[in-house]
């Protein structure tokens, strides 16, 4: 009955952003039908499961069963590899995706689209940070 694991990280720490905090022996109290019941609510902190710059999980997953997006909306694979977890790490994107926000600041205004002109007729700025249009609308 035995076998091997692959694309598992047993024997090496995937450096989560965040592990979370956990009480085992802390549980919490609800009634259900008229009844009292002691349930366990160990969970102090959650955890951030987003990985690392320079974890062992990038790029070491599978395609095979692997979704088209992480949890976060973020097309698999981002590297050379489909990550093991449910986050992909991608070193290119700084924080978080706005459509719209071609220069990367952080807000959609004016700037974004004197930063794409420039880009077009004048070859001056850096690349417009787009990423490609979803294939599905998320629910």
């Amino acid at each position: 009955m035995g076998g091997v694991a692959t694309n598992c990280l047993v024997d090496r720490d995937p450096l989560f952003q965040d592990i979370g905090s956990y009480d085992f022996d802390r549980k919490g109290s609800l009634e259900i039908g008229g009844s009292l019941l002691d349930l366990p609510d160990f969970v102090l902190r959650e955890p951030d499961l987003h990985l690392r710059a320079g974890s062992t999980a990038i790029d070491d997953g599978t395609e095979d069963g692997a979704p088209e997006e992480d949890l976060d909306g973020l097309y698999r694979p981002c590297g050379a590899g489909i990550d093991i977890g449910p986050y992909e790490f991608c070193s290119s994107i700084r924080g978080r995706f706005r459509r719209g926000d071609a220069n990367g600041d952080g807000a959609v205004d004016l700037s974004d689209a004197i930063h794409i002109l420039f880009h077009l007729f004048l070859r001056s700025a850096g690349r417009p940070r787009l990423l490609p249009e979803r294939r599905r609308e998320r629910r």
